[in-house]
């Protein structure tokens, strides 16, 4: 337990150690998947951008979907446009932390050359995996902010809670994704065990509908078990409600980070030196 808890507490000194790797595997990702393309870096302004203005086009002008009361919304036009911007708040941090699931997973797979070279610290992979997830979530997040002041004449004062919310979110990326990588080191069809994984989870949790909405108590005490539940609507808060998060619903998630992470990072780090000869 205590060669445990060490590994835990040397945790921000290996990311500090091997920080220039980190970076370079993060710039090298990010050129990768826009600069080599015909269009580069616009297609990361591009992507999210067309998911704002379809979810705006389907939710408010075809179903005109209301997002709930708030003090920020005073008109029942802007509860309309709302909603696309509600769905767009969930949307983009729930993208951030699938893509680094779904990427992590296969990290250690896809670097097999790497990890077979002894000195490669493996550890670093999920990491870079879920950074680079961050980069795409600032652009979305910079849309809706832009948007939000446009179609709703506001802007949040409590922006300044984001980065809290974003370490947390990462933390608790950082657990999951360190166990899925290892994991499906000794079992290949894990991979596709995620992606339904995945998929249910993300019904389960406030994308496309609203907190505020959900009437019977027994089913927000279930989705009270599901971390992302509390993530997405302290988001939500902060972005579009125009007021802080819930304590007791951010107490709960970095709990819940907490837990995952050490879960995953000691599960990753007492079978990492098997790798090798897995794959």
């Amino acid at each position: 337990m205590l060669s445990g808890l060490a590994r835990i507490a040397g945790f921000p000194a290996e990311l500090y150690r091997y920080r220039g790797l980190i970076s370079t595997l993060v710039r090298r990702e990010i050129k990768g998947r826009y600069l080599q393309s015909a269009f580069g870096g616009i297609w990361a302004v591009v992507n999210p951008l067309f998911m704002l203005v379809v979810y705006t086009f389907v939710f408010s002008g075809i179903f005109h979907v209301e997002a709930p009361a708030t003090a920020a919304l005073k008109t029942e036009g802007q509860k309309t446009v709302a909603a696309a911007l509600y769905i767009f708040c969930g949307m983009i941090p729930w993208m951030a932390f699938a893509e680094g699931l779904h990427r992590s997973t296969m990290i250690v797979m896809e670097n097999a050359n790497l990890i077979k070279k002894v000195a490669f610290p493996s550890e670093i992979l999920p990491v870079y995996v879920v950074l680079y997830t961050v980069v795409n979530e600032l652009i979305g997040l910079g849309l809706l902010v832009i948007a939000t002041a446009i179609l709703l004449h506001t802007v949040s004062p409590f922006l300044f809670m984001y980065p809290v919310l974003l370490a947390m979110r990462i933390l608790f990326s950082f657990g999951i994704s360190y166990f899925f990588a290892g994991f499906n080191v000794f079992v290949r069809d894990f991979g596709h065990v995620v992606g339904l994984v995945v998929t249910m989870w993300m019904f389960l949790t406030p994308i496309f509908y609203f907190r505020e909405k959900i009437g019977e108590e027994w089913v927000r005490t279930v989705l009270g078990f599901n971390p992302m539940y509390h993530l997405i609507n302290s988001y939500r808060d902060v972005f579009l409600n125009g007021r802080m998060p819930a304590l007791d619903s951010l107490g709960i998630f970095l709990a819940f980070a907490l837990v995952f992470f050490t879960v995953g990072y000691l599960f990753f780090m007492s079978s990492k030196h098997k790798f090798a000869d897995e794959i």
